[in-house]
């Protein structure tokens, strides 16, 4: 004698063949999201090397204070924590000379990780401050001051900065 299957069973039945159709077109959809997303950060990686070495450095300068969304997209991380201490460096000379505000070009981990993410900046795994801080022990061209981290130059960038500065007031 067969069963008749009960109705509850054939409803999960049917849900489980919806859902897991639904699941198997996501992931195709995320796949090919992916793909995109990869060869636009490739294009735009490549663009950006070109345009960094065919624009004047002023004209650099300002593309990239008009983008900062994308200012650290497709970088290495060690390229963009190099870039953003830089630039920290250079805003906290700019600060100093100007505006005779104390020269201070050291970033945490903490002020890293949002200048990063807000730039842009595609962090490979859930933990970022784990991915910076394994990239900050061994990049070179940075230097740790108790929880903070620099620039090797960041003097030079102080001492270029003060003589832009006094050329600009002899003119």
């Amino acid at each position: 004698m067969l069963k008749a299957t009960p109705e509850r069973i054939k409803v999960i039945l049917v849900e489980l063949e919806k859902t897991s159709n639904e699941y198997s077109a996501a992931i195709q959809n995320l796949q090919r999201a992916r793909g995109q997303f990869e060869a636009a950060r490739e294009k735009f990686t490549g663009i950006r090397r070109l345009a960094s070495e065919m624009l004047t450095s002023y004209d650099w300068y300002k593309w990239r204070e008009k983008s900062p969304g994308v200012r650290y997209a497709g970088m290495s991380i060690g390229e963009a924590v190099l870039e953003a201490l830089e630039g920290r460096a250079y805003a906290s000379a700019f600060s100093h000379v100007v505006h005779q505000e104390e020269f201070s070009p050291d970033m945490t981990m903490d002020a890293l990780l949002p200048a990063l993410e807000s730039g842009g900046f595609d962090f490979q795994t859930a933990t970022p401050l784990r991915e910076l801080n394994a990239a900050l022990i061994n990049l070179k061209g940075v230097e740790k001051r108790g929880n903070a981290f620099r620039v090797s130059n960041a003097n030079e960038i102080l001492t270029e900065t003060i003589d832009d500065h006094s050329n600009i007031e002899e003119e």
